[in-house]
């Protein structure tokens, strides 16, 4: 037995036929647009730890040089 979702998913792929996987991929498809993204979860569990400032007229950006 797999021990973590990742793991699972693999064993999954690899013993389950190919026919079998698109029938329970079709089952799903009435939760399309259920809920948050993946993308959407992850961002939300994970929030970005570095913080890229592109406004360069934004008091924090400073590309260390001073021009007179």
């Amino acid at each position: 037995m797999a021990s973590t979702l990742l793991e699972e998913l693999k064993e999954y792929f690899e013993n389950t036929p190919r026919e079998q996987i698109l029938e329970d991929w079709e089952k799903t498809k009435e939760y399309e647009g259920v809920g948050l993204t993946a993308d959407d979860f992850l961002a939300s569990v994970y929030p970005p730890k570095v913080n890229i400032v592109t406004n360069i007229y934004s008091p924090s950006f400073s590309s260390g040089f001073l021009f007179n």
